[in-house]
């Protein structure tokens, strides 16, 4: 729960006058930039009277859920709408249909 004591504090000293609605913003978006899931870091997040609503893209289920999680128990929040949507991201690992740069280096081999 140390993650929920961080977040309630930095809520509370906003000394420029923040509103709640941007301090919740600002709260989810930084659970999710600290997340060692790079693909989180590109979610959006929009707090409106008790709701806070995830927006982007993600490669898998697991990272929506993930995301679900990294979020929950934000002060303030009364309700979570995740409109993440799976799919469409390569993996870095994936391998390309292209020939790599050092494949058509190699040696061809004769017929």
């Amino acid at each position: 729960m140390p993650q929920v004591q961080e977040d309630t504090a930095a809520m509370k000293h906003d000394n420029r006058g923040a509103s709640p609605r941007r301090l919740v913003d600002e709260a989810a978006e930084a659970r999710l930039h600290r997340s060692k899931y790079i693909e989180l870091r590109a979610i959006s997040c929009e707090f409106d009277e008790g709701v806070l609503t995830l927006r982007g893209r993600v490669p898998s289920y697991y990272l929506k859920q993930m995301a679900q999680s990294l979020v929950d128990g934000i002060p303030g929040v009364a309700e979570l709408d995740n409109q993440l949507e799976v799919g469409g991201l390569r993996p870095r690992n994936a391998r390309s249909s292209r020939p790599s740069y050092h494949a058509a280096l190699a040696p061809r081999r004769p017929r």
